[in-house]
């Protein structure tokens, strides 16, 4: 039913031009109505002007269903359910049935252009409180399908040449009014699209400043690494500088024991110092992992955020496959309506300039169709580059975890070398501490026995007096005994002086072993330094 009342409105609009002047029920005033694709525009409604075309039918079902007529209702200073305004009149029942109002609500009065149209078209007749249908008689389809064919004498006049051009000329304004609407819609659409792909465009950006983010703070970390490895090659340096003054004061030592006595101590202090250094380099590995877990965590909830916008893109993919599908649909009614227009001014002989025109209005049509279409393919491909360039921003950021993870590993492994480190220092120290006390045992053992060489020399001088004084009182046998009581002491002291030159190369030989494998075990952590610092070069 409803597209048979809006074919009738329609045919009436193409015969009388679009836009048509629509007389009121008295004849003498009238008001302007426009045809367009979802209904009818006029101009006596105020802001409200548009009747779709669901009014009409509604209209005309609501009429035969009251035996071909009803009370037309009045809208003014009336509710809905009030007695000037029930269900039972045409304005009530529109209201109700179109508009959704409820009983109780005020009606916008739209009945007058309802019944002057529907009485224009020779639908109804008009009458003062009343609309009634007229009897239907049968009409001439050719306007639906595109033909002009002529009337019967008995039905309808004879109509001129002229009058059928008008026809044709309103009817082809009629199709470029509906083909400037779907363009208008496929403008909407294509702002919206391009409005879309701006804000992904937007979203992207930020998200390629938070991942520059990232990056600076992984290169940071890297720096800060670097000059964690630089310190601990300078502290290798400076600890093998010090082993080497340390062996040649030791060597310098047994030479002359006083002077390495103030060379230890400095050493100690030195010591002492790098070890307050140690535990400040300790404390900020410590600060270190703190601040990697927290970009752990931010780096989670991007991933989380990665995730949402990777949903939003495909929903919005999908959308896209859904205009394209109208956009095909539109394309398809546009060829129709191409081939209607062909068929159409092969008819028409006469007005050959005027469909020219026409032509070339539809030909532009097109070709902004076209470039629509075309905008739509290149977005299409924008969107795949997006896709793209956020896969590889995923790759990137999957390595920079995968980095992150092997800098926490080497961390591990610095920090066990470290306390390692520490306790060969602590050791080393305690077996210095244990040296020097010996080598202060030593000197006071040399220091007794130079008192004691002095002691026995003061006594040999005085024996050599004493035999001086004697030789000429004593005879020879005695001077003989008392030189041999003499050899026997010396020979005694002898005796205990080699043994403790034994003793104390003994002593000297077991502290060269001890050296030895002390310069060993720094030999082996050098050794352990390099290989840790090859390891490093290899994953840099």
């Amino acid at each position: 039913m409803e597209e048979s009342v809006a074919a009738k409105i329609k045919k009436c609009f193409f015969k009388k031009g679009n836009p048509s002047k629509i007389p009121l029920m008295n004849g003498k005033e009238f008001f302007t109505a426009r045809v367009e694709l979802d209904g009818i525009y006029v101009d006596n409604l105020g802001n409200q002007p548009f009747i779709p075309w669901d009014v009409f039918s509604e209209t005309i079902a609501f009429l035969k269903a009251n035996a071909g007529q009803a009370k037309k209702g009045n809208g003014t200073n009336c509710r809905l359910g009030d007695p000037q305004l029930d269900l039972n009149t045409v304005e009530g029942h529109i209201a109700s049935k179109i508009y959704g109002c409820k009983p109780g609500d005020s009606v916008f009065r739209r009945i007058t252009p309802i019944a002057s149209i529907l009485a224009w078209a020779g639908l109804c007749e008009n009458s003062r409180g009343q609309l009634s249908l007229l009897p239907e008689i049968e009409e001439n389809q050719g306007f639906e399908t595109g033909e002009v064919t002529s009337l019967s004498p008995e039905k309808e006049e004879i109509k001129d040449p002229k009058q059928v051009e008008e026809i044709q000329i309103n009817y082809l304004r009629l199709q470029l009014t509906s083909k400037d609407l779907e363009l208008k819609k496929l403008d909407g659409e294509l702002l919206s699209q391009t409005s879309k792909i701006k804000s992904l465009e937007e979203q992207l950006a930020g998200r390629n400043s938070k991942l520059e983010e990232v990056q600076n703070l992984v290169s940071e970390k890297d720096k800060a690494f670097k000059s964690l490895e630089l310190q601990m090659a300078e502290k290798d340096t400076e600890f093998s500088t010090q082993l080497k003054g340390k062996e040649e004061t030791i060597k310098a030592k047994e030479d002359v024991l006083a002077e390495k006595n103030t060379e230890l101590k400095e050493l100690l202090a030195q010591l002492t110092s790098k070890e307050e250094a140690i535990a400040e380099k300790d404390t900020k590995l410590k600060e270190l992992s703190v601040q990697i877990n927290d970009h752990e965590d931010t780096i989670k909830n991007k991933d989380e955020v990665i995730t949402e916008k990777d949903t939003k893109l495909k929903e919005f993919l999908a959308q896209l496959n859904d205009k394209k599908e109208a956009i095909k649909a539109k394309e398809k009614v546009i060829i129709e309506k191409d081939e209607k227009l062909n068929q159409f001014l092969v008819q028409i002989n006469d007005n050959e300039n005027t469909i020219k025109n026409k032509d070339e209005v539809i030909t532009e049509k097109d070709t902004k169709l076209k470039e629509f279409l075309a905008q739509l393919n290149d977005k299409k491909e924008t969107i795949k580059a997006k896709e793209k360039a956020i896969i590889e921003k995923d790759e990137k950021l999957n390595q920079f975890l995968v980095q992150i993870n092997d800098h926490k590993d080497t961390i591990k492994n610095k920090n066990e070398v470290i306390t390692e480190k520490d306790t060969k220092l602590k050791e080393f120290l305690a077996q210095l501490n244990d040296k020097e006390e010996a080598i202060k045992a030593f000197e006071r053992e040399i220091e007794a026995k130079c008192t004691e060489i002095k002691a026995l020399t003061g006594k040999i001088k005085l024996l050599e007096k004493s035999l001086a004084e004697q030789h000429n009182e004593i005879g020879l046998e005695d001077k003989l005994k008392a030189k041999e009581e003499l050899i026997k002491q010396m020979n005694a002291t002898l005796a205990s002086k080699e043994t403790e030159v034994s003793r104390l190369n003994e002593e000297i030989r077991k502290y060269k072993t001890q050296q030895k494998l002390a310069a060993e075990g720094l030999k082996q952590i050098e050794e352990q330094k390099a290989s840790k610092k090859q390891w490093w070069k290899f994953w840099e």
